[in-house]
C-alpha cells in the first residue's frame, strides 16, 4: 500500500511578510519589517524541509531601517495534523548577514525555533532568531522575534506507477 507522500512529491513555495521586534539586547531599539521567500519540499505527510531567505530591516535610535539582517537558512516544519488547519513546530539554522551604520557588516551562524499554522494556503508563523554577539561599541546581539503572515503555492508531481504494472 502506498502512502500519499509516496504518491506525489509536493514542492512548496512560500511568500510572506511581517514585523520583527528586537529582544532588547541589540543595537535595534524598536521594531522593523521583513519579507520571506521559502521554497521547500514535503518529505513526509508531516514533515517539510525548506530553504528560507529573509530580509529584515530594523531601526536604531529612531532611524527607520538603519539595520538590515539577511538570512539564508534551512528549516524543518513538523505538522501535527493533516486537515485544512495544520499547526506545526519548526527549527532552522544558517547564515545571518547583518549590516548597520554603527557596526558595519557581519556574517554569523544562527538558529531559530518557531511555531505556526497553515490554513488552506494561508500561513502564520512566530520565530525567535538567535544570532551570536557581534563586536560593537556595546556588546550586543541581533536577536529578534518575528511574526509572519503569508501564503504558499504547491506543485505536485505525478504519482509514479506501482511497481510491477
Amino acid at each position: 500500500m502506498r502512502t500519499k507522500a509516496q504518491e506525489a512529491t509536493i514542492l512548496k513555495i512560500g511568500l510572506g511578510a511581517g514585523v520583527s521586534f528586537s529582544d532588547g539586547n541589540s543595537d535595534s531599539d524598536g521594531g522593523g519589517l521583513f519579507y520571506t521567500i521559502e521554497p521547500g519540499v514535503s518529505v513526509t505527510k508531516n514533515l517539510d524541509i525548506n530553504f528560507r531567505f529573509e530580509d529584515a530591516a530594523t531601526q536604531i535610535d529612531g532611524e527607520l531601517f538603519s539595520t538590515d539582517i539577511e538570512s539564508y537558512t534551512l528549516n524543518g516544519q513538523y505538522y501535527f495534523s493533516e486537515g485544512d488547519f495544520r499547526p506545526y513546530v519548526s527549527t532552522g539554522f544558517g547564515l545571518y548577514k547583518s549590516e548597520s551604520y554603527y557596526s558595519g557588516s557581519n556574517i554569523k551562524f544562527g538558529l531559530y525555533p518557531g511555531v505556526g499554522f497553515n490554513y488552506g494556503f494561508f500561513t502564520l508563523n512566530l520565530n525567535y532568531n538567535i544570532i551570536p554577539n557581534t563586536e560593537r561599541p556595546v556588546n550586543a546581539t541581533d536577536n529578534y522575534f518575528s511574526i509572519r503572515i503569508g501564503g504558499f503555492f504547491t506543485i505536485r508531481s505525478r504519482p509514479s506507477p506501482p511497481k510491477g504494472s
